[in-house]
This record gives structure tokens, C-alpha cells and sequence, in this order.
């Protein structure tokens, strides 16, 4: 539908949607008011499409904690940030010229550039004279890492989350995952069978 994606499968039932979309186009909002609106619509939304569902009590399998600002540079030159940590541990490494991306199957941070993206998709008219707008995401994507390293793992521990706690679970991720030295490796070589020079 117009608000979200509905699907079935020998799992269960998965339903996808963005709240903060569901507000504006690019802004973004956290939990409280305008989130119990995107939360109402969407129960709304299943019943109108015939689909009985718990959905505070469903299990999260993904969700996207981000910030955005606008910058004082092209948000390109700020993503040489990212790549100054080797991340040679996380599989999943992505460059693009607007956008930067690491992680692994379990989690991700995603670096990048909001207003391209909405010209990509030929949006652009839609822009409210916002410049150089830099979003950072940061996504679980699997219910068991999702209960494993989040406060909530159900919508409604997530509506009882206040957006500072939010906020202070999304530094802690760059903190401890993203920017952490221990995922960063150096290769080293140490030649055994060479004679020590006298």
C-alpha cells in the first residue's frame, strides 16, 4: 500500500514501513506523538487490507536509528571520515561518490548524502532549500541481533522509548561498533627464517 509492505511467508507475517516517511518526506521523527500517528495508520492501513495482527507485540527484525545535519562542506568530502577506519572484519563494505557503507549481516552504518538521493529519485523539487544534508544510519537487521544489543524488540517497548535514550543508543553504536579500533586490523609479516645480521 501506500504506507506499507505486507507479506506472508512460512515465518509469518512481515510488515515493513517508515514512520518518520510517513510524516515527511525527509525529516525525521522519533517516538511520541506523530510516532503513535504512523503507528495507528499502519494498524488502520492491515485492517483495511484484511490482515489481523498483534502488531505492538511483533517482533522487531530490523530497525534504522539516524541523525541528519546539513554540513558546511559537500557531504562527499565528510565520508573520508568513514574510510579512515579499516574495517577489515565487517564483510559488507560499500563506496559510492555520496555515500559510504559498513558492517556485516547483522548490523550496518550507512554514511550519506540525503539530498542526493532524493534527486536520484527525481525529488528534487521537493526540497525545502536544505543544503549539504548528511544522514548517518545506523540498522539492525535481524530479530536476534535486535534483542541481543537493544532496550526494546517489540513497537511497543519501542513507544515506551523516550527519543534521548534513542539518541544516546545511537552514539553508543558509532562509539562502540562503527569507529571501534578493534575492527580495524593491521597485517603484519615477520620473517622467522631470515639471519639475524651481525
Amino acid at each position: 500500500t501506500d504506507l506499507g509492505q505486507y507479506s506472508i511467508n512460512p515465518q509469518g507475517l512481515q510488515v515493513q514501513f517508515n514512520p518518520s516517511k510517513m510524516q515527511h518526506l525527509y525529516h525525521l521523527s522519533g517516538t511520541g506523538k506523530a510516532f503513535d500517528e504512523s503507528i495507528k495508520a499502519i494498524k488502520e492501513d492491515l485492517h483495511k487490507s484484511g490482515i489481523g495482527c498483534n502488531l505492538e507485540e511483533m517482533s522487531l527484525s530490523r530497525i534504522d536509528l539516524c541523525n541528519q545535519e546539513q554540513m558546511s562542506h559537500q557531504v562527499g568530502s565528510y565520508l573520508d571520515v568513514f574510510k579512515m577506519f579499516k574495517q577489515k572484519r565487517l564483510k559488507n563494505t560499500k563506496e559510492h561518490p555520496s555515500s559510504y557503507l559498513v558492517g556485516n549481516k547483522q548490523w550496518q552504518t550507512c554514511a550519506y548524502d540525503k539530498l542526493q538521493e532524493l534527486k536520484d529519485f527525481k525529488l528534487h523539487s521537493l526540497i525545502e532549500g536544505e543544503n549539504n544534508l548528511l544522514r548517518i544510519e545506523n540498522r539492525w537487521l535481524q530479530t536476534k541481533e535486535v534483542k541481543r544489543t537493544l532496550p526494546f524488540d517489540t513497537i511497543h517497548k519501542l513507544c515506551d522509548t523516550t527519543n534521548d535514550e534513542l539518541q544516546s543508543i545511537y552514539s553508543k553504536h558509532l562509539q562502540n561498533r562503527t569507529f571501534n579500533k578493534n575492527y580495524s586490523s593491521v597485517q603484519m609479516k615477520l620473517d622467522f627464517h631470515r639471519s639475524e645480521e651481525r
